[in-house]
Formats: C-alpha cells, structure tokens, sequence
C-alpha cells in the first residue's frame, strides 16, 4: 500500500473527518495488511467511536504480527479503561512498563 494513504488518514482523524479516514484505513488493511500503525491506528478510531469490541479486535490483529508493538499494547491499556476495567488496564500497563524500562 502506498506509505501516503496511512498518512493522509492520520491527517483525515487530526481534521475531524473520520468517516473517510475509517475508509481509507480499511483499504490500507487490505493492501498491506502487514503494517500493524495501520491496524493500530484503526483500532485508535473505533475506540474513539466508543466501539470497544471493534476496538479489541483491531488491536489485537495487530498485536497478532507485532507483539511487542509499544503502541498497540498502549492502546489496549486505553481501550479496557474505557471499557472501565481498570484493573485490567493496569496490569496492561505494568507488563507494558516491564517490557519498555
């Protein structure tokens, strides 16, 4: 996928147009499924469309090829403190912690 489709969805979120960088980053996910931002990112506008369980799914997609992706893992913490798990989500961030000193 072109490197400047994930990055014109980053503008897209920054500029409050959602919609079309959901689009964009799904296409994104087809073309490359490998690049886990792009996973991550979209789980980062599921969370923020209070669509927790879409949330869950794309991040752990992303943890799927990229377990030790710093954000990612981050994101899952953010994700159970929405969900108000919160001791989930600290111990997300104490193995988070653990494995980034």
């Amino acid at each position: 996928a072109d490197p400047a489709k994930f990055r014109l969805a980053t503008f897209l979120i920054r500029t409050g147009k959602i919609a079309e960088a959901k689009t964009l980053l799904e296409t994104v996910n087809r073309e490359a499924p490998e690049r886990t931002p792009a996973w991550v990112l979209r789980a980062e506008v599921a969370l923020a469309d209070k669509e927790y369980d879409e949330a869950n799914r794309l991040v752990e997609r992303a943890l799927g090829q990229a377990p030790g992706d710093f954000d990612a893992r981050a994101l899952q913490a953010q994700i159970r403190l929405a969900q108000n798990k919160p001791g989930e989500a600290v111990a997300l961030l104490e193995r988070l912690a653990e494995a980034f000193p």
